[in-house]
Order: C-alpha cells, then structure tokens, then sequence
C-alpha cells in the first residue's frame, strides 16, 4: 500500500464497490490498464471521500477517509488502514431489524 507503511491494513472481500465522491485521485499504475490488478486511490481534499461495498454475505458497509488516506481496490477485494477511516456511515440492516448484527473486524 502507498503512504504511511506503519499499523493496521483491513483486507474486506466485496461483491459490489463504489469509490464515490470527487476526492479521489486515481494513481498511476506502473503496468498497463488492462494488466493491473489493483487500483489505488488517494484522498487529495477532506469533504466526502467514501467507499460503499456490500460484503458476499449481504451486508452494507460504508466508511468516509480522512485526507492523505489511501486505499487499493482489487478483484473483490478492498484495503486500506483503519486509522485513515474518519467515520463508518453504513447502516448495519440486521441491528436495526433486531436481528443479532454480524462480526466485522473494522
């Protein structure tokens, strides 16, 4: 991962990914578009840099990223450092619906 190379990276499987809000610069790959298997994101100025996925088991998730964070998107996968999350703003469906809620480690 670029940036800070110190703590914590989150690895969360996905089946649907939106990287939504004009914040994020998409950063150069060094291997051509069609062979780069990751794609790298920057937060370049602090407003509403979010990431929206929906997990393989149905669950929303949602986060918005402080500035200089930086995330990576692969094949059904996302990474990025807990400590550049400003705030998780997805709403967890089965604890409002009184179900048990699900684990998640961030």
């Amino acid at each position: 991962m670029r940036g800070n190379l110190t703590g914590d990276v989150a690895t969360i499987s996905f089946i649907e990914c939106l990287v939504k809000g004009k914040e994020w610069k998409e950063e150069e790959s060094p291997y051509p578009y069609q062979q780069a298997v990751w794609r790298t994101y920057g937060v370049w100025t602090e407003d509403s840099a979010e990431v929206w996925i929906v997990r393989p088991d149905g669950l929303r998730r949602a986060w918005s990223f402080r500035i200089g964070a930086y995330i990576e998107v692969g094949q059904s996968v996302i990474q990025f450092r807990p400590d550049d999350v400003k705030e998780e703003i997805a709403v967890d469906e089965d604890a409002q619906s009184g179900k048990p809620s699900r684990h998640t480690v961030v």
